[in-house]
């Protein structure tokens, strides 16, 4: 990672989950506009072995998401941190192997260059500079609002290929240096 050295097996033991784990983050306020209830039932109908679905944020729909999860069965597999200090969220990026956005709206988002910047593939409506960064199937990919079919198929694509997810990463390494985001 570019900004400091993170211990990506302690981080991901400090919450239970396995250093094979494939995590998909969502770091977000949980209201009805991120659409996170979408993001849930597509993990849920992904067929991905060890995945993890990582949720920083708190907000109105919270208690709604993880009684979904809970309903789905998700339990063990989604993991909600509530709110974190934001000095925090670099960490749960880096042991991100997907970024989910699935919000119906976003003025920017912030949250997508936060994911570029760790070099993590982004899955996300056209909504705020998705467009202006996600190269669709080379760095990321852009999805249907409101589809957990289109969630589901991607986290497929890229969680049952590790090759494919690597080279991801490393587009989106090159997508960042092109873009010539920088972090000062």
């Amino acid at each position: 990672n570019k900004i400091f050295k993170i211990d990506k097996s302690k981080i991901k033991s400090k919450y239970n989950l396995k250093n094979n784990s494939k995590v998909v983050l969502f770091v977000g306020r949980l209201t009805s506009v991120k659409s996170v209830d979408y993001l849930i039932q597509g993990f849920s109908l992904a067929k991905v072995k060890d995945k993890k679905l990582v949720i920083v944020g708190n907000g109105e729909e919270e208690s709604n998401l993880k009684e979904l999860a809970s309903r789905l069965g998700l339990e063990k597999e989604v993991v909600f941190l509530g709110q974190v200090n934001p000095e925090q969220i670099g960490k749960f990026f880096a042991i991100a192997d997907v970024f989910v956005l699935p919000s119906i709206m976003e003025t920017g988002g912030n949250v997508l260059l936060e994911a570029l910047n760790f070099n993590v593939p982004i899955i996300s409506t056209k909504v705020g500079w998705a467009d202006d960064f996600i190269i669709n199937g080379r760095n990321g990919y852009i999805i249907k609002k409101q589809d957990s079919n289109d969630i589901k198929n991607k986290l497929e694509l890229l969680l049952n290929d590790k090759n494919s997810l690597l080279k991801m990463k490393r587009n989106v390494e090159i997508t960042v240096r092109k873009k010539l985001i920088t972090w000062k």
